[in-house]
């Protein structure tokens, strides 16, 4: 229930958007009503070498990816000691049943078809935290994912 009013309690997703316009913007906005819902809240660290790609977030069963990190335009993270991944986006809600999933992109020396993937996938619990790490071409990344019930409804 918020402000009053009884949420649907469809099992199915169905995922909506709605446009909002401003003097200054125009926002797409995509939303979604899940039950059993968890929040995770996650952390990349670089551990070493220099991550130089793409960080996307994304939630099993919707598309498109959400694009957290992009060197091009957030800049190359260096090593010095454990550094910490400023994200543009760090939560994510998913179900509890769902799969939360982390993909990286490095683009080598042949461009664009030499581009390398890895990606790490969290199951979510209803609190606590999950940490994996990753080599990602010459960068070693440390994934932290801290969990949290949100809706649980029977």
């Amino acid at each position: 229930m918020i402000d009053g009013r009884v949420l649907p309690r469809d099992e199915k997703v169905a995922v909506g958007q709605q446009t909002l316009e401003s003097w200054f913007s125009i926002v797409d906005v995509r939303y979604a009503t899940l039950l059993h819902a968890v929040e995770g809240t996650f952390e990349i660290k670089l551990l070493e070498g220099r991550f130089c790609g793409k960080i996307k977030a994304g939630i099993e069963g919707i598309q498109p990816r959400i694009v957290v990190y992009n060197s091009k335009e957030d800049g190359v993270v260096p090593s010095e000691g454990r550094t910490d991944i400023t994200l543009r986006r760090r939560v994510m809600t998913l179900r509890l049943d769902g799969m939360l999933t982390l993909g990286f992109a490095v683009r080598g020396l042949g461009g664009a078809a030499a581009t390398r993937q890895w990606k790490v996938e969290f199951t979510p619990r209803h609190r606590g935290e999950d940490k994996k790490e990753i080599s990602c071409g010459i960068a070693r990344l440390q994934v932290k994912v801290f969990w949290s019930m949100l809706d649980y409804r029977p």
